[in-house]
């Protein structure tokens, strides 16, 4: 489980929820997050604004840009290893 800021339904308000995080799979990574930021289109999700845009599935997490360290590595992956520190920014 964690913790994470998240929209339950189209309708909701964002807040904090705990959520299953299933481990990685095929060419992805597991990461333990230490620090998240919201950018303007978190802040669009989060309004609502672009529901009828972009499929969603709830509960949707925002603030996706973060840093943390890899706990895990899935299949294939050949970049990153466990206990490498990590970035993502979707700018």
């Amino acid at each position: 489980m964690a913790t994470a800021l998240a929209v339950a339904g189209r309708d909701d308000q964002p807040q904090l929820l705990e959520l299953e995080i299933p481990g990685p799979g095929p060419g992805q990574v597991k990461v333990r997050v230490e620090a998240a930021y919201l950018n303007g289109m978190d802040a669009m999700v989060a309004a609502g604004y672009l529901w009828d845009m972009m499929p969603h599935e709830f509960p949707v997490v925002i603030g996706r840009d973060f840093a943390g360290v890899v706990e895990q590595v899935g299949a294939g992956v050949e970049d990153f290893e466990v206990g490498d520190r990590v970035c993502r920014d979707h700018h």
